[in-house]
């Protein structure tokens, strides 16, 4: 290990990867994590099913296989039954689009690419863009509630260029691997978490937990610093020291999300991956998993179902789920077990707020290379799901490219 070495503010999924990403380049790394336990939102628990906290999976990657078997964890692929994903239109269907609207999309697509319009435009919503490169009903049918799985809210409400510039940079796409689609461990995420602490221990990585303590000190104390929280923590971490971005990052409204896993004693269900309920089919949910679909062998039959409404009672969710449930199923069941899990501020709403953020707050940016502070006097750098990209993956992708970067800075 070099004599040099990086603090890590947060023992989240990103500063796990992120350290496990310096520790292969012999750079020596210390963590600080204010909660009790590593992980942040991820965490699994069995209770006569698999009880995912947060995401239960991976995309599939070289990076995330290399990853997987660095920390000694076996990759679990999805089932067979997974690979049908549904879209809610009168009932679940696989493309839920006329042949007109389909047709009129094909052609106003090849016009938007002939005449060079593909690329979002300054301050364009996903929403506008989809019309204008489609039409609305590829807007509400596809667009809309395919990313609304994994952003959390609507398609107007989000950034076309903050949500599409991957599929237009290149050198953001992950590398494939060996194996495809969904991929997560035999018991779920925190495997992974526990494999990376495990990992990131037995190399000398310090985890420093129940630890409050600000960049300022850590900044004396390290050759450079990366605050991997969350970007609600991030803007209070930063105050002191990057008080610009701080301010800015406050701009950024934070998402609301609950999931409730229910476990059920028979089978009448939608087989597949899961299914999305587009904005115009007024349901409370914004999609289901099918978890025992997903990776079967995890104990008996469950659903996961992500909602928006964090402020309701247990009692007037499971109703709300139940109502969207007999819609979606075509049957009435009542589950046998529930689990619930709120938080007030999941997700960064990806939308011009933080567009602004990114474009306009003073560091050197890039998702190719990492994000470091231009306030700071000191090495400071910035990884998250805030940062332009989200999803596992894609996170672990952003911090290869960052210890890249840190490692040419502080040799």
């Amino acid at each position: 290990m070099t004599q040099k070495k990086v603090a890590i503010l947060g023992a989240g999924f990103s500063g796990l990867t992120l350290a496990w990403a310096l520790t292969k380049k012999n750079i020596s790394v210390e963590i600080f994590e204010a909660g009790a336990r590593e992980g942040g939102m991820l965490g699994s628990k069995f209770d006569g099913v698999l009880i995912e906290q947060a995401a239960n999976a991976l995309l599939a990657s070289e990076n995330v296989e290399t990853l997987l078997n660095d920390i000694g964890v076996k990759p679990v692929t999805a089932g067979f039954r997974s690979k049908k994903r549904w879209i809610y239109r009168d009932h679940p269907q696989k493309l839920p689009l006329r042949l007109s609207e389909l047709l009129s999309g094909a052609l106003s697509f090849l016009r938007a690419k002939i005449s060079n319009n593909l690329q979002p435009l300054p301050n364009e919503t996903l929403a506008a863009w989809a019309v204008r490169v489609f039409n609305p009903a590829i807007r509400d049918y596809l667009i809309s509630p395919a990313f609304q799985g994994v952003y959390g809210t609507k398609a107007d409400a989000l950034s076309a260029s903050l949500i599409l510039k991957p599929l237009f940079e290149k050198s953001l796409r992950s590398k494939k691997g060996s194996l495809n689609g969904s991929i997560s461990a035999e018991s779920g995420m925190q495997e992974i978490i526990d494999g990376l602490a495990r990992y990131l221990t037995e190399r000398g990585v310090i985890i420093n937990k129940n630890v409050g303590i600000t960049v300022a000190e850590l900044t004396k104390s390290h050759s450079a610093v990366v605050v991997a929280t969350s970007l609600e923590n991030a803007k209070y971490a930063l105050k002191e020291t990057a008080p610009i971005v701080s301010e800015q990052m406050s701009s950024v409204p934070m998402l609301p999300l609950a999931t409730v896993t229910l476990k059920f004693s028979s089978t009448s269900r939608v087989q597949g991956f899961g299914c999305l309920f587009p904005a115009p089919e007024n349901f409370h949910a914004l999609g289901v998993l099918f978890n025992s679909d997903i990776f079967p062998g995890r104990g008996d039959y469950s659903e996961t179902w992500i909602i928006s409404d964090v402020k309701s009672t247990d009692d007037n969710l499971l109703r709300a789920i139940a109502i969207d449930r007999k819609r979606m199923a075509g049957a009435e069941e009542n589950p046998v077990a529930h689990h619930i899990r709120r938080w007030e501020k999941a997700l960064p709403l990806y939308g011009k707020e933080l567009e602004k953020v990114l474009v306009n707050a003073p560091f050197s940016q890039g998702l190719i290379s990492g994000v470091r502070l231009d306030e700071s006097r000191s090495p400071l750098y910035l990884t998250g799901n805030y940062l332009g990209v989200i999803g596992l993956a894609k996170i672990l992708d952003y911090n290869i490219r960052l210890s890249q970067r840190i490692e040419r800075e502080i040799a």
